[in-house]
């Protein structure tokens, strides 16, 4: 009978809901699953993506010596070795007056730092200031009286003046501290041909090159004080080495070229002047002054 069998539209209606909520809720367990790791991949992501420019922008900051030692001034101002390293950057490029600004920042945070001295006396020799240049070379071997480099560079100051017997003792108290400082053997060796003492001269400067036997400088100094002596096959042979080395120094040119007309070879010395004609038009007209 009708009230044995009791069939309604809900019991019929109850399996279709059922499979729709299934679906619903699986919809939902999957979405509720995925919405926090989308989330977490966005973020991580994002830091990634930070992390990548902060190290492209310090790679570039790093690539740039200048730029490495402005960002650790900008960092640490008052700390001298960013300063004192600043410096030597703008001092190697030419850039003089920014060096002078970083090592006197230098030596006002530290009064006694030898390098941030010897740096601004160096700069100071080049700009003509010698007595200010001694200053800061005697501070410096206040600091350190027994440094090789300061003594030296207070030789180089004290020459600037026309000081020589000083500059010849800095030189010597540098050599005996190290007797193989090759700069000094080399100043010291110039001074010695200045005075005509060329043997001495021959000595110092051989010294310096068994120091660096490919030292451009040294090979045309000694060429210079064998020259002085008469030696002049022996001076040429110092020339074209030092030119083998360096062939863009003008000056040596010039002495190959003096050196060729002291022996007569009048072709080979106006190879030289066309050299120089096209490095330094004064010394090849002081050239061919010679070799007329």
């Amino acid at each position: 009978m009708a009230d044995g069998i009791k069939v309604t539209k809900k019991s019929y209606l109850e399996e279709p809901l059922s499979r729709k909520r299934k679906k619903s809720l699986m919809k939902q367990s999957k979405t509720g699953g995925l919405l926090p790791r989308v989330g977490e991949i966005i973020f991580f992501g994002f830091v990634i993506l930070l992390l990548s420019a902060a190290t492209y922008w310090r790679n570039e900051i790093w690539n740039s010596e200048t730029g490495l030692w402005i960002d650790c001034v900008n960092k640490s101002p008052n700390k001298v070795r960013p300063h004192n390293n600043l410096g030597q950057v703008f001092l190697d490029q030419g850039r003089d007056q920014e060096a002078i600004a970083q090592f006197t920042e230098a030596l006002r945070i530290d009064p006694n730092h030898l390098e941030s001295h010897n740096n601004l006396g160096n700069i100071l020799v080049r700009q003509g200031k010698y007595q200010e240049a001694v200053d800061h070379f005697t501070a410096a071997l206040r600091v350190d009286p027994n440094h090789p480099t300061a003594h030296n560079n207070l030789g180089n100051a004290l020459a600037g003046q026309g000081r020589y017997r000083e500059a010849i003792a800095q030189f010597t108290e540098a050599l005996r501290v190290d007797p193989n400082h090759l700069e000094s053997h080399n100043n010291l060796g110039n001074i010695l041909v200045r005075q005509g003492k060329y043997q001495e001269a021959v000595d110092h400067f051989t010294a310096a090159l068994r120091v660096d036997p490919n030292h451009p400088a040294a090979h045309n100094n000694l060429g210079n004080a064998l020259a002085g002596q008469g030696r002049y096959l022996e001076a040429i042979a110092q020339f074209t080495e030092a030119l083998r080395i360096n062939p863009n120094y003008a000056p040596t040119h010039y002495n190959l070229g003096s050196a060729y007309v002291k022996i007569g070879d009048r072709v080979s010395a106006l190879e030289e002047y066309k050299i120089l004609r096209t490095m330094n038009p004064d010394m090849a007209s002081a050239l061919y002054k010679k070799i007329r």
